[in-house]
């Protein structure tokens, strides 16, 4: 006693399937490439670095009010995580 046959062979499930998958109206999702490449490195931790320089310069802009704030607390902790970051990317940068 087997369990009840929805389809008649194969080919008709795949047809149902992506029938299913259209009246969703996603497409299916790209396989995202890896970053594994010495120069897309590099360009990650120019960003990460650009980031942390934009960081820098608001919180040197920020108004005295405000400076002993958590938040400035928390613009300083994220300052020092990206710098973190880019230094750890730092060594898989390819030499020129």
């Amino acid at each position: 006693m087997g369990r009840k046959r929805i389809h008649a062979n194969a080919a008709a499930r795949v047809r149902a399937y992506r029938s299913r998958l259209a009246l969703l109206d996603c497409p299916p999702r790209p396989k995202l490439p890896k970053a594994t490449c010495p120069l897309d490195v590099a360009e990650i931790e120019m960003e990460i670095r650009a980031v942390q320089a934009e960081c820098e310069a608001w919180l040197a802009s920020l108004p005295e009010s405000i400076r002993g704030t958590v938040r400035v607390d928390l613009l300083q902790e994220a300052i020092e995580l990206l710098s973190g970051a880019a230094d750890e990317l730092a060594p898989a940068r390819p030499n020129p």
